[in-house]
């Protein structure tokens, strides 16, 4: 409470009066105590849901009450990991992480949301312009795969026909690499350091397996291309040098022929071959 006195002049007296008003201040930072009890209320919540995140109910259950309690914004997800860390919560996530957390429920509602699909899928097809043309996406792959069965890796795929107008079939055989691409190459020739760190103690079982699946035929592929390489190599060291220059052609042969000797006459072929000398006094022939 503020006490502020103003001075004004009487209008019939002509003298100077002092007139005492009180105001009340509260400082503008400071939230209601509902308001400061509703966010206490929803961080122990998250906190809770970042304890245990195994399975796809977890993980919506998390984004759900991380868009309660940060429904705009980043401002609150830092706190969300300070609070996490005081209650010694380890789960793998960072602030960019419970955004995108919190992100997915905000754009799938309960009932926009494809049924069996996992979480993961709902948040890799956002990248479609809208939540309608994804909802159709992902239902088009559950209905061909079974709803538990569509990876990441299906969706990457069909978003990428869709984002670049080609036909499916043309779709693998694209002549670029992305940046993403020749990163992860360039992390599996070291040894795979950033994708085993990405691969977190929170992955659900059935990530896991299709982290595996996608691994096991990556090393196959690579396999096959290693086979075809070795052939490729025998095959030509096989041929033994390939000589495209004329000149350097005709010393190889000349070399060849020096080394052979050069071809005996076959016997009687000279008898055969040098002209007849006729006898004196026969005159057949003239």
């Amino acid at each position: 409470m503020r006490t502020q006195g103003t001075q004004t002049e009487s209008p019939s007296s002509g003298k100077a009066e002092m007139t005492a008003t009180m105001t009340t201040h509260v400082p503008p930072s400071i939230p209601p105590k509902e308001v400061r009890d509703a966010q206490k209320a929803a961080l122990v919540e998250v906190i809770e849901a970042m304890r245990s995140v195994q399975t796809e109910t977890d993980r919506w259950q998390l984004a759900s009450r991380l868009l309660k309690m940060v429904p705009t914004g980043t401002g609150g997800f830092d706190r969300v990991i300070d609070a996490a860390t005081a209650e010694h919560v380890d789960g793998g996530f960072s602030a960019t992480t419970l955004r995108l957390y919190r992100d997915t429920a905000a754009r799938w509602s309960v009932d926009q949301r494809v049924p069996n699909v996992s979480f993961s899928a709902h948040r890799e097809v956002m990248v479609l312009p809208s939540i309608a043309e994804g909802r159709k996406l992902l239902e088009s792959l559950a209905t061909a795969n079974g709803a538990s069965k569509v990876t990441i890796q299906q969706i990457r795929k069909a978003v990428a026909v869709k984002q670049r107008k080609v036909p499916a079939a043309a779709a693998p055989a694209a002549s670029t690499v992305s940046p993403t691409v020749s990163s992860a190459l360039k992390d599996l020739k070291a040894g795979g350091p950033e994708l085993i760190a990405a691969i977190g103690p929170d992955t659900s079982a059935e990530d896991l397996d299709t982290l595996q699946a996608g691994l096991s035929k990556v090393t196959a592929h690579v396999e096959a291309l290693r086979a075809k390489a070795a052939r490729k190599a025998a095959q030509a060291a096989k041929r033994g040098p390939q000589v495209t220059d004329p000149k350097t052609a005709i010393a190889v042969v000349k070399s060849i022929k020096a080394s052979l000797g050069e071809p005996k006459p076959a016997a009687g072929a000279a008898e055969k071959t040098a002209p007849k000398t006729a006898k004196i006094g026969d005159l057949r022939g003239l």
